[in-house]
C-alpha cells in the first residue's frame, strides 16, 4: 500500500493518496489486532510496519505541502502500532 501511495503522489493524485493512506492506517490497526501472542507473527508484523514507516518517511520528504498532514498522521499511527507490537514482544 505504501508503494501505491508513492506512485499516486508521483502522479499528482492527492485524492487517491488520502484514500490509500486511510487504508494503510486501517491495515496497520488490523495487523496489530490480528497477531495476538505469537512471537513469530509479532516479529513479522513489526518488520512489515517498520518497512511501511520507512517508505512513508521517504515519501514525506518529497511530498507536497497539502499532502504532509495525512502522511504525518499515517507515520505517527505506524509508530504507535510498532511500539505496541514491541511492547508485546518484551512482555514475553
Amino acid at each position: 500500500m505504501t508503494d501505491l501511495a508513492i506512485r499516486q503522489v508521483n502522479s499528482g493524485d492527492p485524492g487517491q493518496v488520502l484514500e490509500t493512506l486511510k487504508s494503510v492506517n486501517q491495515y496497520s490497526e488490523n495487523i496489530h489486532l490480528s497477531v495476538g501472542g505469537k512471537s513469530r507473527k509479532l516479529r513479522e508484523a513489526e518488520l512489515l510496519v517498520d518497512h511501511a514507516s520507512f517508505r512513508i518517511k521517504e515519501l514525506l520528504r518529497d511530498a507536497a505541502y497539502e499532502d504532509r498532514p495525512a502522511l504525518e498522521e499515517t507515520l505517527n499511527r505506524l509508530y504507535q502500532v510498532r511500539t505496541q507490537l514491541m511492547m508485546q514482544v518484551f512482555e514475553k
